[in-house]
């Protein structure tokens, strides 16, 4: 009985938000696709504001915290975090979505609150007012946001990244031993 209620008083820390998301997954969310058709996130009907959304799959894992190139994701407008994620689990910052267009980074900006959860982030977004503006996803092996082990290689992926030990280790990426595993 005693381990079932430190699982519930575990549960009752985690944030709403963290169990009540929408999912982006589109892969042409991720910051490199340009597939030439233009998409907005003004005309998706799962765009409401105030809503909480997490990149997953094909979209990636989480949106950039440095300005991308304009015209990134099958939109004009690529979107980037003017600031930093969280670094603690569970806690949440607000700060700022910028849409890069012609040659100012924040052409256009909406306020976010980005909440750490348990190995992934999710954003409470709010819906773009013009066309085409669009939330996009990033490479994390660039941005330093991966959880690869410092002697393993981050290899970005579209949508996500793989990690593997450097020669001379062994583990799965995230954990990485000199010699071999016991």
């Amino acid at each position: 009985m005693a381990a079932n209620n430190e699982i519930a008083a575990i549960r009752s820390i985690v944030p709403t938000e963290c169990n009540s998301y929408i999912d982006l997954d589109e892969p042409g969310r991720y910051w490199s696709n340009n597939s030439g058709s233009l998409i907005c996130d003004n005309y998706d009907p799962k765009f409401v504001n105030n809503k909480w959304y997490r990149f997953v799959g094909g979209a990636g894992r989480m949106m950039a915290s440095y300005c991308i190139p304009k015209s990134s994701c099958s939109t004009h407008r690529s979107s980037w975090i003017n600031g930093d994620h969280p670094t603690s689990l569970y806690t949440t910052v607000t700060t700022t979505v910028c849409m890069h267009w012609s040659s100012d980074c924040c052409q256009r900006s909406y306020p976010v609150d980005i909440t750490q959860c348990d190995g992934y982030y999710v954003y409470k977004l709010q819906k773009p007012t013009g066309c085409y503006e669009r939330y996009c996803d990033v490479d994390e092996c660039t941005a330093g946001t991966h959880d690869c082990h410092a002697s393993a290689t981050c290899t970005n992926t579209v949508g996500s990244f793989t990690c593997s030990c450097k020669p001379g280790y062994t583990g799965d990426g995230k954990t990485c031993c000199n010699g071999k595993l016991s």
